[in-house]
This record gives structure tokens, sequence and C-alpha cells, in this order.
């Protein structure tokens, strides 16, 4: 698929995920009520940006969305995951969480971010679905926000 054609249907799905992420994450237990798009900081001379991500009182949630994810789209997440806290320490009490989200999602991909800790979120029909199964637990990222870099 052409890269135009491929960022347009990311925007579509994102724009498509983002309002019924929060049904199927409130059918796991967990309330989101805000978003944006990408979040972006720069902290000791390093820039970082993630997004789109989702917000709750208890959790942050970040997503990957892709057409088709692959395992360098779940490994790029899981980097995202593991240095969002360094610099957005304000979330520090927060759980925070990752999803790939894609249009279509090969059972390998499933089950590598399944393993990895993260939901796994396709179309079904006119909506989304968790693909994880319902005893899935995700990881939750809760490090010292500032290791490796000062205030």
């Amino acid at each position: 698929m052409g890269r135009e054609l491929r960022s347009r249907w990311e925007v579509f799905f994102e724009d498509y995920l983002q309002p019924n992420a929060y049904r199927v994450f409130e059918e796991r237990g967990i309330l989101l009520h805000g978003e944006a798009q990408s979040i972006m900081t720069e902290r000791c001379g390093e820039r970082f940006q993630a997004g789109p991500v989702m917000m709750g009182d208890e959790y942050v949630a970040l997503l990957d969305v892709q057409c088709e994810p692959d395992t360098d789209s779940v490994n790029a997440l899981i980097e995202e995951l593991d240095n969002f806290l360094r610099f957005f320490s304000e979330y520090q009490q927060h759980k925070i969480i990752g999803a790939v989200a894609g249009i279509t999602v090969e059972e390998s991909l499933k089950t590598y971010a399944y393993q990895k800790g993260l939901f796994v979120i396709a179309q079904s029909g006119e909506t989304i679905t968790i693909l994880n199964d319902a005893k899935f637990q995700p990881k939750a990222w809760q490090q010292c926000a500032l290791s490796g870099l000062e205030r």
C-alpha cells in the first residue's frame, strides 16, 4: 500500500478508534476520559513524542495505530512506554499501559503483543474489539520517572 494511502487509513482509524476505545477499555475496568493525538516535551536536550495517548485518573494508555501492525511497531511502542515517565513525570502515579491497534492483526502479532503485556485492538464490523482474552492483565509501566534525566 502506498505511503500516502496508508497514512490516510491510519488517520481514519485513529479517528474511528479513539471514540470507541473508551468503551472497550471501560469493559476491561480501565476508565479513560481524555485524549491527545500527540504529546511532546523536551527535557535536558532530549525530545520525546508519543501519541495517540488516552488519559484517565488511574491510567494513561499509549496507542500505536497502524493498518497492519508488525513487530517493529510493537517494539517502537514498548520503547515509548519505557521512556514515557522519564519525560512526563506528572503521570508517575498513573499506570502506564499500551495498546497496538490495527484494521487487520495477524495472529503472530497478536501473540507477540500479548506476551509483551500490550492490549491488541482490531476492527470488528462497525466497531472495534480488544482481541486479548478475558484473563489478560496488561503490563503497567511504572518506574522512576526521572532516572537518567535531571529536573
